[in-house]
């Protein structure tokens, strides 16, 4: 059982770093207790964690986890970055990126491998570079990623996919701001998101984004000041939260969930969304589940398994750490601030399908 939740601060908020339970600016990490919370108030000595424990079955941990760790260190540096890749093309070299990927979810089910080796496998693969533009230049790209990958040179490839961000950073600094609306209505378009090319066009896009040290008025009040205030802090259930309803003796024993591929394949013929600090979005993991024949069947199978071990088991948080981050964007409400967490897609993917089954069980028991 944990209790507690990891929200990574991306690029595009001006944020960098994870919470739990410390909320890192930067390279700056401030106890939980300077955003407005009390570490103090975890319900010892009350009864929550005896009974909180007794639902879930499992001793509460109540600790972050390590932050350490190889993966973990390069995965901080992939979710950094702006987050811009190919689209996966078809043939030979999606086929192999596919099979690849469903590989390396069969490694966080069997407990080889964590979370942050999956997403950072996505971001450096597809990492997109300004110079390589042309389909055939693309996929040979592609294919010698994925052999550096192989081969275990996973250093220089998150080297290369820094170096390629930056250029791309540079090159959106000298592109107009007409030229860019008209680049992004153009992509929405051909990917079938009229409305959203439309807003695109009326409404720049929606807010705008703020940085954490942005001021909001004459007082010097900061974007991450507001967000202080918004951060609730903990407090205890109440003791009558813990007692059954009348007529039941004991808690209900926890049924076992089967996420199929047949299921997944449901799922992802609905998927929308954006992606999050790994920059993957729904329309991508449409593409890896659905359009790769075998390995796309390996992979649905690969993520069916990891759902039905995150529904059935307890698993290492230090495994999942990645996989549960959210990218934190503050979005200017004129006035105010509105925080958004975009969480991966992968992880909606595993929240749909444990939802559904248990949906449909509990059905069918009514």
């Amino acid at each position: 059982m944990v209790i507690g939740t990891d929200l990574c601060f991306g690029s595009d908020s001006g944020f960098a770093g994870c919470v739990v339970p410390y909320l890192e600016i930067g390279i700056v990490s401030a106890p939980l207790e300077d955003v407005g919370t009390s570490r103090n108030n975890h319900g010892e000595g009350d009864g929550t964690v005896d009974e909180l424990s007794r639902a879930y079955n499992s001793p509460y941990i109540g600790d972050a986890g390590s932050s350490d760790g190889v993966w973990r260190e390069r995965w901080r540096r992939v979710v950094q970055l702006g987050g811009k890749q190919y689209d996966l093309p078809s043939g030979r070299i999606g086929y192999d990126f596919v099979d690849e990927l469903g590989q390396e979810i069969e490694l966080l089910v069997a407990g080889e491998s964590p979370s942050e080796r999956v997403l950072v496998f996505i971001a450096i693969i597809l990492q997109r570079d300004r110079a390589i533009k042309q389909a055939k230049d693309i996929r040979i790209t592609l294919q010698q990623r994925i052999k550096q990958w192989e081969a275990g040179e996973f250093v220089p490839l998150i080297e290369i996919t820094e170096e390629a961000d930056k250029k791309l950073k540079r090159s959106r600094a000298r592109m107009g701001d007409d030229e860019h609306k008209v680049k992004v209505f153009h992509r929405l378009v051909l990917r079938g998101k009229v409305r959203e090319a439309l807003r695109w066009l009326t409404e720049g896009g929606g807010g705008k984004i703020l940085g954490p040290r942005t001021e909001l008025d004459s007082s010097s009040r900061t974007v991450m000041d507001e967000l202080k205030d918004k951060h609730p802090s903990p407090i205890n259930p109440d003791a009558q939260c813990y007692e059954l309803p009348t007529g039941m003796h004991k808690l209900p024993s926890l049924q076992q969930v089967l996420v199929t591929a047949e299921h997944v394949e449901n799922v992802a013929r609905s998927l929308h969304g954006g992606g999050g600090p790994g920059g993957s979005s729904s329309e991508q993991w449409m593409d890896y589940l659905l359009r790769y024949g075998r390995a796309s069947l390996r992979l649905r199978n690969a993520v069916g398994a990891l759902a039905s071990k995150l529904a059935n088991e307890e698993v290492a948080w230090d495994t999942i750490k990645a996989l549960v981050a959210s990218r934190l964007v503050a979005m200017d409400k004129s006035p105010g601030v509105r925080p958004v967490g975009i969480g991966e897609c992968l992880r909606r993917i595993l929240g749909k399908c444990i939802g559904d089954r248990r949906r449909c069980d509990d059905g069918m028991r009514c």
